[in-house]
């Protein structure tokens, strides 16, 4: 399905929408009043105009892959050890999987209340409407942060009309209508308009950014909540049992209705008066009762002792990369974890089953039911919608892993929260915060959900969720920090083709990080303002504007033939906050160059920084800690004590889409070393035909593009590294013009071009 072309720019790209089916009252039957209920819809195609908060969340995951099998050594001799610096560095049969974006759709947040409280007059559903690269195109192409809202116009499909109406008449679904329950959308997305955006308040600016959290740490093994819930602060919440009872009073003078016949197993309370018997739709496990428990607390139990995630917040002896250590530490002390702002509540017993019921004033019906239990791995695709006239939505997280789950956790966890709250000032005073308040869900390891992770990119709600399975113990933590970046808006970082190839930032691989702290590489610290190009004390900003900038700012303003050459001082990365160089040679200011009296960037400014597209590099240098716990004690040995390239053409803004940092390359000996440099000492990109362009702020003309190259001079220490950058001007030298245009050190009749 090709998307409608939204409004402010254009998207070419499939869109996979969620099933959304409507499921209505059966036929006309008059309730105890005496009036007739609804007429039962038309089977015709729907289009539904909804007012949603839009959700966009990133899923990480593990596979299993078994290394390979080596020729076993010849009898009598004596196996080799593996080369040096490969044994240390395996973490043998676990890799990255590809992430699962998803889109997500639910009520409005109302901000201004703390917590999760949504406005009144909802008319959302709480659904997926997008996955993987979909998910992903949509969000760029609208430029939509998490919590912004949004207008939204769905048109039913031939397939959503089909299953409504077998919902409707209480019947399977057939088996092309049931094989089709993960693929076909029942609605399709006509179009979608962002009518508020919101603020992410999380690039560092100047003011420290303090961090208040709570980790819920949930049990779906005793279920001790009712399981039936309401969003929000709303009038709903009234159970089928409850209307059951309700039903049952005498009704003098007017005549009853015989009683109904019963109903097939169902998770959920029985209704007065459900319809007559049909063939049933297969049934998910019989209800346990008001416990509502999935299963054993050996596998739906907590996933790790409420002491051990406190200490997994805080102990530097036990957790070396505590979640405190790691944001102070890498922050340069820009984000603050502190301890009277941050609870650790469990285990937080949750339903495993329930449904969120309307505010109705008429007889009740049968909550929608689930569709026919799917291979397992269907786990986490779309199912049928949950919507009907009595009820808003349902969840069952012993068969499903979808937002409407997602939100039940929220929703139930919240709920015990405040109750927890009356006794508890300091968990009370938490709850209070209006602001970005980070809710950490830790989950039992027989969830249904196939990530190790899952978390909102972006955070402007009154809270953010990060969900992870299992403990905190072995990788947990990293997949905890992993998460947690998410709600800064941190993407992924990756290498070559691998999204998560970069093992510089635990927004990447940092599968061998093991307990050290890992932090994000230059681009991604710069992204949310933890680190600033160089600009050393008491020397003059290496810029073209009096407005400033940093010395280590560079674009192809900063360079000319004649002078292509330019070379600098890395400190260590974790020695201080301006630490890097960030270059754009196809642009006649850098991201860092400048900004205006409005806050906007010259990078973007079209017309006083005429640019071409080329990548934007950052050049930095890392060294490994030994020291438990300090920064980058996390690193590996491959990057140690190397010079780091990165490119990542985004900007120092919430609103920066479509771009993730990828590592290049590091040396000394650098993969892509120089052609006129055996050593690998000197590092040479990607070549773009020089372009003449207008220079709006001298009237004269301006070379953008070229290559750049970068040498390692001298040998790098624990302290730093000496690099040489330089802008090149042509692949082979012009010999007569008595410049180095190929950067290869070489000048006229002494370079081997001019031979």
């Amino acid at each position: 399905m090709a998307l409608a072309a939204p409004s402010r720019c254009s998207l070419a790209a499939a869109v996979l929408i969620a099933a959304l089916v409507v499921s209505s009252a059966q036929a006309p039957e008059p309730d105890n009043s005496g009036e007739p209920l609804a007429p039962a819809p038309p089977f015709e195609p729907e289009t539904l105009t909804v007012t949603s908060s839009l959700y966009y969340g990133s899923a990480f995951r593990w596979v299993t892959n078994p290394p390979p099998k080596r020729r076993p050594p010849p009898a009598g001799s004596r196996a080799k050890p593996p080369p040096a610096g490969v044994s240390d560095e395996e973490w043998a049969g676990i890799e990255h999987a590809p992430s699962q974006a998803e889109l997500r759709i639910g009520c409005p947040r109302d901000d201004s209340k703390p917590g999760i409280e949504y406005l009144p007059g909802c008319n959302s559903p709480t659904a997926t409407i997008a996955v993987g690269d979909q998910a992903t195109q949509l969000r760029d192409a609208y430029g939509f942060n998490n919590g912004d809202t949004a207008t939204l116009k769905l048109r039913e499909t031939a397939a959503g009309v089909a299953r409504r109406r077998a919902l409707h008449e209480g019947r399977a679904l057939s088996g092309e209508e049931a094989g089709a329950v993960p693929t076909a959308p029942s609605f399709e997305l006509l179009d979608l308009q962002v009518t508020q955006e919101k603020e992410q308040k999380e690039i560092y600016v100047g003011n420290p950014i303090d961090l208040r959290t709570i980790v819920f740490i949930l049990d779906f093994s005793q279920g001790a909540n009712s399981g039936s819930s309401s969003p929000g602060t709303s009038t709903q919440g009234q159970d089928l049992q409850a209307a059951k009872k309700r039903r049952k009073k005498p009704n003098k003078g007017k005549k009853q209705p015989p009683p109904p016949p019963s109903f097939p197993p169902s998770p959920f309370p029985p209704p007065p008066s459900p319809p007559p018997p049909s063939p049933p739709l297969p049934s998910p496990p019989p209800p346990t009762g008001s416990t509502s428990s999935c299963g054993p607390a050996s596998s739906w139990g907590p996933a790790v002792k409420t002491e051990d995630v406190r200490a997994a917040m805080r102990d530097q002896a036990r957790f070396p990369n505590n979640l405190n250590n790691f944001y102070t530490t890498c922050s340069y002390g820009k984000s603050f974890f502190r301890d009277e702002n941050t609870y650790v509540l469990g285990p937080v017993p949750i339903p495993c089953r329930g449904f969120v019921m309307k505010n109705f004033t008429g007889r009740p019906v049968l909550p929608p039911r689930p569709p026919p239990k799917p291979p397992s791995q269907w786990a986490n695709l779309l199912p049928l919608s949950r919507r009907n006239d009595t009820v808003d939505d349902w969840w069952d997280v012993s068969r499903f892993c979808t937002a409407s789950e997602q939100q039940a956790w929220e929703r139930e966890a919240e709920k015990f929260a405040r109750l927890r709250a009356a006794t508890d000032p300091k968990l009370a005073a938490i709850l209070s915060y209006r602001e970005r308040r980070r809710n950490i869900y830790i989950l039992p390891n027989g969830l249904t959900c196939q990530w190790a992770g899952y978390a909102d990119v972006t955070c402007t709600s009154p809270t953010c969720s990060v969900y992870v399975k299992g403990g905190v113990a072995g990788l947990g933590l990293q997949v905890l920090a992993h998460e947690a970046m998410h709600n800064y808006g941190l993407e992924h970082a990756g290498m070559g083709m691998d999204e998560y190839g970069d093992a510089t930032d635990v927004m990447g691989n940092f599968r061998q990080a093991g307990s050290g702290v890992l932090c994000p590489n230059a681009p991604n610290m710069y992204r949310i303002g933890w680190a600033k190009p160089l600009n050393p004390p008491g020397t003059r900003p290496n810029s073209l504007t009096a407005a400033g900038g940093q010395y280590g700012s560079l674009s192809a303003g900063n360079f000319t033939r004649t002078a292509n050459k330019r070379q600098f001082y890395l400190p260590a990365f974790g020695s201080r906050d301006d630490n890097h160089l960030m270059i754009a040679l196809g642009a006649r200011f850098a991201p860092a160059t400048a900004w205006d009296a409005n806050r906007i960037n010259f990078y973007s400014d079209a017309v006083r920084n005429p640019k071409i597209p080329y990548p934007v590099y950052y050049i930095s240098y890392r060294v490994r800690n030994s020291t438990a716990g300090g920064f980058d004690s996390g690193l590996t040995s491959s990057q140690h004590m190397k010079v780091l390239i990165h490119q990542y053409n985004g900007t120092q803004s919430e609103r920066t889409f479509g771009f993730k940092s990828l590592l290049m390359d590091w040396g000394p000996s650098f993969n892509r070393k120089a052609a006129w440099d055996a050593s690998g000492r000197t590092w040479a990109g990607r070549f773009v035909q020089p372009q003449r362009v207008r220079d709006p702020q001298t009237g004269g003309f301006l070379e953008v593009g070229g290559g750049l190259v970068v040498r390692v001079v001298g040998s790098p220490t624990a302290a730093g590294a000496t690099v040489e950058v330089c802008q090149q001007y042509a692949l082979s030298e012009d010999c007569g013009a008595g410049v180095d245009a190929d950067c290869d050190g070489l000048v006229g009749d002494d370079d081997p071009d001019c031979a």
